[in-house]
């Protein structure tokens, strides 16, 4: 109905509003470390996702050596 209609144009809006220009925009917004990114849990809500797995761009060292405790199937 009418709500959606306006809800869905309102999302809209908010997507252009936010659209990036180029890649460089879109880096400008990740963490410049894995350290300045939040904690996240992973989906079953326990285990905390590993920043530097997803946000270092050599990945998670200490997860090459089977030293890190955080979860690294989620990005």
């Amino acid at each position: 109905g009418e709500f959606l209609s306006s809800v869905h144009d309102w999302f809209q809006k908010q997507q252009q509003a936010f659209q990036l220009s180029d890649a460089n925009d879109a880096a400008a917004l990740l963490p410049s470390h894995p350290l300045e990114a939040k904690h996240k849990l992973s989906r079953d809500g326990v285990n905390t996702i590993c920043r530097y797995h997803n946000y270092h761009k050599e990945g998670c060292k200490r997860h090459q050596y089977g030293e890190c405790e955080f979860d690294h199937t989620q990005c």
